[in-house]
């Protein structure tokens, strides 16, 4: 009896005890010496990846356990992924989980990438004044290493996917590798990197002065500070903007230094949209150069000739060219240059002249005849006003010569100039009037008509702004180039002054007057 008491007893232990030996846990494996890190490329697929690496983490809260990553871009668990187990409910199956499976909720296409992140903590500690299983110090231990092996894979000097800072700072997480491509590396006002200037397939680099090359255009928006020298190249424009800092020219500017160079071979030169004196701009190469315009026109057959060229509005002795697929009425030529009559312009209809005297004076051609095929009309081919090189010019024929009065300094001529640089030259003729055979001439350019030019100094010889000739009947002047530097718009005149005559009986002073003419030249420089 008391052996079967025993049978009985022992019967019920083991069967007790079986249900534990049915559920012990697997053994915690090794930590493999890899990142914890596994990359999948999906496309229009929810996933259903296997993590790839063991899972320490208690609760349920799996956001704290790892990061999802999809195109470089880190995705958020709340709404947007799972994790999941085969084994059962992660709340109760053992520790650590080696078969977990993430899955999105929508479907995504890329590069999903799955990368350790446990937030270290700790809910329970072992019970006190007992031994500690070896499966349990194995799972506490593994934990805290794979834990230091994912900051390792984040801060790593080789490896490492983290800028590191100083002590005691804080940096911001980067832009995404598509945005950051091919784009240079600045800090922003808080400190933290940020991209600034686009330079594809080229090169930025700064120290003794900055350099910047590439296919651009490049684009630079913000103040430029760099140690001499600062070079700039490219095969499409580079770009200079910036709204508070004025303008690039030289001494006297609001840029200091020497007078910058800017080396150009697409047949444009640098457009100043300062403003400094257009003197200032001339001086220094500044102001752009003329862009040549070209439209289709229509032209009448009549006396005057009438363009109309939709797409241009002339100004007054701007330079036309025609040229055309069929024939021109009698009266123009193809590839000849004709100037455009101001007082015949009305919208993008005018007349045109065979040369500025003409356009000034009213000159218009006359067409005839008949003409066929495709018209067009090209302005600016050679250099306008306001451009440097430009030549304006002014005539006065014998046959409407100004009366100058004796002793009046009296302008023959004149013409307006904008601000700028300019050479001026020209001839004065002037001529005795009745009864007299001898005079005292005094010509001048001049931006001023004083009351008697002999008050001028006199630059003598024959070429200069001031001549004083004492002749018999007639005197001429050549005047050689003046510089003129305007800052503002200016009149230059011709003018011619005659202070004593004489007649035929030897009588000085007699009170005849004088006629004048002759034409006035300006070049912009």
């Amino acid at each position: 009896m008391k052996h079967i008491r025993s049978l009985i007893l022992a019967s019920a232990l083991f069967a007790s005890l079986a249900p534990a030996f049915a559920q012990a846990p697997p053994p915690v494996p090794a930590l493999p010496d890899t990142e914890r890190r596994t990359s999948y490329s999906i496309s229009a697929s929810t996933c259903a990846c296997n993590v790839g690496f063991a899972l320490y983490g208690d609760s349920t809260d799996y956001t704290n356990w790892i990061e999802v990553w999809v195109n470089g871009a880190r995705i958020t668990q709340a709404g947007n992924w799972t994790i999941t187990s085969p084994t059962g409910s992660l709340a109760t199956i053992p520790r650590p989980i080696t078969d977990a499976v993430l899955t999105f909720t929508a479907a995504q296409t890329g590069t999903v990438q799955i990368v350790g992140a446990q937030r270290p903590r700790r809910t329970s500690q072992f019970t006190e004044n007992r031994g500690v299983a070896a499966r349990d110090l194995n799972q506490v231990i593994t934990s805290l290493t794979a834990q230091l092996r994912e900051n390792w894979d984040k801060t790593n000097d080789v490896t490492g996917r983290a800028v590191i800072a100083p002590p005691g700072e804080t940096l911001a997480m980067l832009p995404k590798l598509a945005n950051r491509l091919s784009q240079g590396a600045c800090f922003d006002s808080s400190g933290n990197l940020t991209t600034c200037v686009s330079i594809p397939s080229s090169t930025f680099a700064a120290g003794a002065g900055i350099t910047l090359s590439g296919v651009g255009p490049t684009t630079i928006a913000a103040n430029l500070s760099a140690a001499l020298p600062i070079v700039m190249s490219g095969t499409a424009p580079i770009q200079f903007s910036c709204p508070t800092c004025g303008t690039v020219t030289g001494p006297g500017s609001s840029v200091s230094g020497n007078v910058p160079q800017f080396s150009n071979t697409g047949g444009t030169a640098l457009a100043d949209t300062g403003n400094p004196s257009v003197a200032m701009a001339q001086a220094r190469g500044l102001i752009p150069a003329a862009t040549p315009q070209a439209n289709t026109f229509t032209v009448t057959i009549a006396a005057p000739a009438v363009v109309t060229q939709a797409g241009y509005t002339p100004q007054p002795n701007d330079v036309w060219t025609p040229t055309t697929t069929g024939a021109l009425p009698t009266g123009l030529t193809a590839s000849t240059s004709y100037f455009v009559v101001g007082s015949s312009i009305s919208g993008s209809t005018f007349s045109i002249a065979t040369s500025i005297a003409n356009a000034k004076a009213g000159t218009k051609i006359t067409t005839t005849g008949s003409q066929s095929g495709t018209h067009t009309g090209s302005v600016n081919t050679v250099i306008p006003a306001g451009f440097k090189g430009h030549i304006d010019e002014i005539t006065v024929i014998a046959g409407s010569a100004v009366g100058i009065p004796f002793r009046t300094a009296t302008a023959v001529t004149s013409l307006a100039q904008a601000a700028g640089i300019y050479d001026c030259s020209g001839e004065l003729i002037g001529t005795t009037g009745s009864g007299q055979i001898a005079s005292e001439y005094h010509g001048a350019i001049t931006t001023t008509v004083p009351p008697a030019l002999q008050g001028l100094p006199a630059s003598g010889g024959g070429n200069g702004d001031h001549i004083i000739y004492i002749v018999n009947n007639s005197a001429v002047f050549n005047f050689g180039p003046r510089r003129f530097v305007f800052t503002s718009p200016t009149t230059v005149y011709l003018a011619l002054y005659s202070s004593f005559g004489t007649d035929a009986t030897g009588f000085n002073g007699l009170g005849g007057n004088i006629a004048g003419y002759g034409y006035l030249r300006c070049e912009t420089k």
